[in-house]
């Protein structure tokens, strides 16, 4: 039984020259419904782009097209529709396109002049699937012309048999992606990693083509080179002993293997669904590119591009991931990560006529990673998932034992910078809110989080902030953070307070915030005297009392502000040797299997314990625990089987842009002007034209560190 994903990635890769296998196809499919159905198609008009197909009733006329340009095709086919006599009164438009409630403006052309539009798009043709024998037919054969062509070029159900080559790790890479979408998370990750990569050595086999169990574990070694062949015997037996169960054949006279029929069948549909997700994701990218520069010469070029800045920006984060857990060692944060990236992949074919090529490809990338759809959100956290275990396989056979140095039990202490979004992300729609379904995880799987009086003292005084600035006219200060996502979602100016009051009411705001924290996500209040921490030797006490008194004393130099720059100096300070005291009386087996983490988005965090090496010599493993950390741990943590994170996904990057008070002003104006219209419609019209003016100004944070600054002091 052929899959839907399979299908509709046939009816995806359908090309204008297609027309005559399309019409067979929605022949099929239509031959219930018109038992008298007549063909009349030929590869003329349009040049082979489209197919017509007539019934024997003259009041309906049906047409077959894979034209690219629907609405063109519709319109003329209207147009044609009026100069016979008598003229017809249906037309049922039959295309491979997704075009759903897009064609809504044609169907009321179509009504004006007395006639009747039905439109059948791809889904028409997957929603009726499975409706009969004759459908999954024709379905079938035409997945075996269009893709299993395509997946064998990509190497993915096919070897060529030529020595093995660095497209193993491709090949690799893909298989596991197809195993980690497949599997429930309750099997073992080295079992899960290595029967990927056996059946990925065994891909192109059949009885009539097997495979010597010496080549497989040739070419399982050629895909982890790290690693002898010695090394990986051990995995790669136990591999097939398990697949030999249903996915793998033996053939004990000349010991060699081969997949099994019915497990092909399953790496087509498999392979399939993955790039489907892929082609979606390629697709965002290249209309979000097509709409921020919609003259740009070179687009194709640069959505490759784009695709090749997100996939290494993946690829890093696993290999950082995985290197640090299996050397035990910390894992860099970089603030500018996606940045560098891009500057050193860029090249003189990345032109957008009046912009900084830099900054153009900072803004696409981060529009796919930040608002993603479902699709997209689906693929991007599959190939992260996998990269990072592509990168474990590359530092260790054992996946398994390496994540097993992991915590299994811990607690996290979070800040005012990494709180704020949950508060935020209220202006958004469920699906996106990224922060929230991370903290609600960790808190579901048994993880303790904790917040100490000065966090909620700090958010209460944010939302204050918030609100004056709401109330003004001329504000001169820094945007506060949660305000800037308010109004940047499109939100009416004046009606913040009223928003907010699902956090607090106007008697007890602290407590209400915090009451807030601990009904949705289980975070704790806890104080903490950090004179009452006796463990840490007193260099480093004095060490990280004087990074944070003379970091804040920085950021809030201007006169009256030192009262405000100590109070926030102090909160750092109690969560920074709070967890290194905890740390003292309750030390891991190794760096990640201390259970006490802090939980901070402040860029200059992870600089104090190279500043504490600086001051005493003292060497100290961090006790922060970044974004990217954290999501990983959860999907590949102790806990992996209990997680339910669908596609979330958080990028820091996304976070350090400063939101401009002019921007705050134009969307203001803009409402204003709109006033009239309804509200979807002014949120919708806020949206557009900050996107547009955001382009223009370019990625704020890339003026420096100081940028940085302001987005954690709003935030503060």
């Amino acid at each position: 039984m052929i899959s839907s994903d399979r299908f509709e990635l046939a009816l995806e890769k359908l090309k204008g020259s297609d027309w005559e296998r399309f019409e067979r196809l929605a022949s099929a499919f239509l031959a219930v419904e018109f038992p008298n159905l007549r063909t009349m198609a030929a590869p003329s008009g349009d040049g082979g782009r489209d197919a017509e197909l007539y019934s024997a009733s003259p009041t309906v006329w049906l047409q077959y097209s894979t034209q690219k340009d629907w609405k063109a095709k519709i319109h003329d086919s209207l147009l044609k529709l009026l100069t016979k006599s008598p003229t017809p009164t249906v037309l049922i438009y039959v295309t491979n396109k997704r075009i759903g409630a897009l064609g809504d403006s044609q169907k009321v052309e179509f009504a004006s002049k007395g006639l009747h539009l039905d439109i059948r798009d791809r889904s028409w043709f997957i929603e009726r699937l499975q409706l009969s024998p004759s459908h999954e037919k024709a379905a079938e054969e035409l997945a075996t012309i269009v893709v299993d062509p395509l997946l064998e070029r990509k190497g993915i159900i096919s070897s060529t048999g030529t020595p093995l080559n660095r497209e193993e790790s491709h090949a690799a890479l893909v298989y596991l992606e197809m195993q980690w979408r497949d599997q429930s998370g309750a099997k073992g990750l080295t079992k899960s990693c290595f029967e990927a990569l056996v059946k990925a050595a065994l891909r192109g086999s059949n009885p009539e083509r097997r495979i010597s169990l010496e080549d497989i574990y040739n070419r399982v070694h050629t895909m982890v080179p790290k690693h002898s062949i010695h090394q990986l015997k051990q995995y790669v037996d136990s591999a097939i002993n398990r697949l030999l169960k249903n996915a793998i054949r033996h053939y004990p006279g000349d010991n060699t293997y081969c997949l099994s029929f019915e497990y092909i069948q399953t790496i087509k549909d498999s392979a399939a669904g993955v790039e489907l997700l892929r082609e979606r994701f390629v697709t965002e990218i290249k209309e979000d590119v097509e709409r921020v520069a919609p003259s740009a010469p070179n687009t194709e070029i640069i959505v490759d591009f784009v695709v090749a800045v997100i996939e290494r920006y993946l690829f890093e984060l696993g290999e950082q991931f995985a290197a640090a857990v299996a050397n035990d060692k910390e894992v860099p944060i970089n603030e500018n990560k996606l940045e560098s990236i891009i500057v050193s992949l860029i090249n003189a074919d990345i032109v957008v006529a009046g912009r900084s090529p830099v900054n153009f490809i900072i803004r696409i990338v981060k529009d796919v990673l930040f608002s993603p759809s479902d699709a997209v959100a689906e693929y991007v956290k599959l190939a992260s998932d996998s990269y990072t275990l592509l990168a474990f396989l590359a530092e260790t056979p054992d996946v398994q034992k390496s994540t097993q140095k992991l915590f299994s039990h811990g607690e996290i202490w979070a800040d005012t910078t990494a709180l704020l979004p949950l508060f935020a992300e209220h202006v958004l729609p469920e699906n996106r809110r990224p922060f929230t379904r991370l903290f609600k995880q960790a808190n579901s799987i048994g993880i303790n989080l904790f917040v100490t009086p000065g966090i909620i003292e700090e958010i209460e005084r944010h939302f204050n902030r918030c609100n004056a600035c709401d109330r003004s006219n001329d504000w001169s200060g820094k945007i506060p953070y949660i305000y800037q996502r308010y109004i940047m979602a499109g939100k009416a100016g004046g009606g913040f307070r009223d928003w907010s009051e699902q956090f607090y009411g106007q008697v007890h705001p602290e407590r209400d915030i915090a009451d807030f924290l601990l009904d949705e996500f289980g975070i704790q209040v806890e104080p903490i005297n950090r004179f009452e921490l006796k463990r840490l030797h007193p260099e480093v006490v004095n060490s990280v009392v004087e990074f944070w008194n003379t970091l804040h004393g920085k950021r809030r130099s201007e006169p009256g502000d030192e009262i405000i720059a100590k109070r926030l100096a102090e909160h750092d300070i109690e969560n920074y040797l709070c967890v290194l005291d905890k740390r003292q009386g309750n030390p891991g087996k190794s760096g990640y299997g201390f259970g006490s983490w802090w939980l901070t988005l402040d860029f200059s965090a992870p600089k104090v314990a190279a500043y504490i090496k600086q001051e005493t010599g003292i060497n100290i493993f961090s006790p922060l625990i970044s974004l990217d950390f954290l999501l990983r741990y959860l999907v590949f943590g102790p806990r992996r089987d209990a997680v339910n994170l669908g596609n979330t996904r958080i990028f820091s990057d996304t976070l350090w842009d400063v939101v401009p008070n002019n921007l705050i002003a134009i969307a203001r104006e803009i409402r204003q002007q709109n006033a009239t219209l309804p509200e979807k419609i002014i949120q919708r019209k806020i949206r557009d034209e900050l996107d547009l003016q955001r382009a223009e100004i370019g990625p704020i944070h890339l003026g420096g560190l100081e940028k940085v600054e302001d987005t954690i002091n709003s935030m503060a």
